[in-house]
């Protein structure tokens, strides 16, 4: 994150001298706001964006899901794209601390390129306990949300529709997109984290978020994938993990997924994966 915020900054500097220092608190809090809100709209429109026009209309005859045939589509996606960009910029002020005072040197975030055969295997571990971290963390967060209080007050709304599109990836309400998200953060002020990292961490972690909502199952056991979400969103008290199954298979929340297609783009229509 630190990466864009320079980068706008030097951008902007010779267009407003007298207002853009990026040294000062002042535009470091306006600069984040903006990567979060603006940054966070742009990379779900695209990416989600690129998925919907690849699966749901160049390849539509190959991927489109069965479950959207009777569907108005445009009408549906019109509608995830309003509720997550009415969410994101509320979204972004409740992310903004973290990512704020982590640039202010709050958090263990360092840029030290890793060099040596020590430092690469740190980056690669850490990578993993990232991953690991954040999928035992959004798991209870996602399955503390169906919680009939709170999923009646903030989780319902990304439950708009049954069957979902690549859109419905970001259809939030902003205090479940804080929830599920706050992790990330919440590593990086635990566990020391490379800078690029972090960011490609939140990439990665972002396309994943789009993929598992597009309906294209191409078959897993132990990872997460886009059928297991896809039984999630049809019948909300099964599947909960993130990545992995692991926390549903243990805490017994686990419903196989229905894969849809082999790994060269082949329907193989309704093939349960243990």
């Amino acid at each position: 994150m630190d990466i864009m915020h320079d980068m706008i900054c030097d951008a902007a500097q010779p267009f407003f001298p007298e207002y853009v220092d990026k040294t000062s608190w002042k535009t470091q809090a306006v600069v984040y706001y903006l990567i979060l809100s603006l940054g966070g709209a742009m990379f779900y429109l695209s990416f989600a964006g690129a998925s919907f026009y690849h699966s749901f209309v160049w390849k539509r005859d190959k991927y489109y899901p069965a479950s959207l045939k009777d569907v108005d589509i445009y009408k549906q996606a019109k509608t995830e794209i309003g509720i997550a960009l009415s969410s994101l910029w509320k979204m972004a002020f409740l992310m903004w601390p973290g990512a704020f005072f982590s640039h202010r040197g709050y958090s263990k975030i360092y840029k030290k390129w890793p060099e040596t055969g020590e430092e690469w295997q740190y980056f690669a571990l850490s990578s993993v306990a990232f991953l690991v971290f954040t999928d035992f963390m959004i798991y209870w967060m996602h399955r503390g949300l169906h919680h009939p209080w709170f999923y009646r007050r903030i989780h319902k709304l990304h439950h708009a529709y049954q069957y979902t599109t690549p859109f419905s990836s970001h259809a939030f309400h902003p205090v479940d997109g804080f929830a599920q998200g706050c992790p990330y953060y919440i590593f990086v002020y635990l566990v020391p984290f490379n800078n690029i990292q972090f960011f490609l961490m939140f990439v990665i972690v972002n396309s994943w978020t789009v993929s598992i909502h597009d309906q294209i199952d191409f078959g897993s056991k132990l990872i997460s994938s886009t059928g297991h979400h896809t039984i999630h969103h049809a019948d909300f008290w099964y599947n909960y993990g993130q990545y992995t199954t692991f926390w549903d298979r243990l805490c017994g929340t686990y419903m196989p997924a229905v894969q849809t297609h082999s790994w060269d783009g082949t329907k193989v229509g309704q093939k349960k994966v243990e």
